[in-house]
């Protein structure tokens, strides 16, 4: 009589796999996230460092600090991708005549980033985060 094999997987070989996708799927997604999160941070550092750049080109060519307005046309300023909304504080205000010396540019989140939230920057140099890891770890 001829044997009959049959093909296929059994139940314990795929739950096996499953169990190996899940160990995976749990550390790596993390991980991901993680990484997603750190190119969105890098986001709001390049439109303050851009930011930055400007009010210093302004300050050589006016004296005194411009706003937002006086940057880029629109107050508050977009991040490129989108994920930070940008605004200047001068001080004094940043009103026509006030001829600020300081400013601080703030980016801060559209989605929640519990470990850096908002950045923050002052014509000093001085950078800042409001989340709960150190400024090292977001700038």
């Amino acid at each position: 009589m001829p044997s009959c094999k049959t093909k296929g997987f059994t139940l314990t070989e795929l739950l096996i796999v499953i169990a190996i996708i899940a160990i995976l799927a749990t550390f790596g997604l993390p991980a991901y996230n993680e990484q997603m999160q750190k190119g969105r941070r890098a986001d709001a550092k390049n439109t303050i460092m851009q930011l930055a750049s400007l009010q210093e080109r302004y300050y050589s060519n006016f004296g005194y600090y411009g706003s937002a307005n006086d940057l880029k046309g629109e107050d508050p300023i977009p991040s490129d991708g989108g994920h930070y909304e940008v605004t200047i504080t001068c001080t004094p205000d940043c009103a026509a005549g006030s001829r600020p010396q300081q400013y601080v540019i703030t980016a801060t989140v559209n989605a929640t980033d519990s470990n850096c939230g908002n950045f923050t920057y002052d014509q000093t140099g001085q950078a800042g985060v409001t989340g709960s890891k150190p400024v090292e770890y977001c700038w």
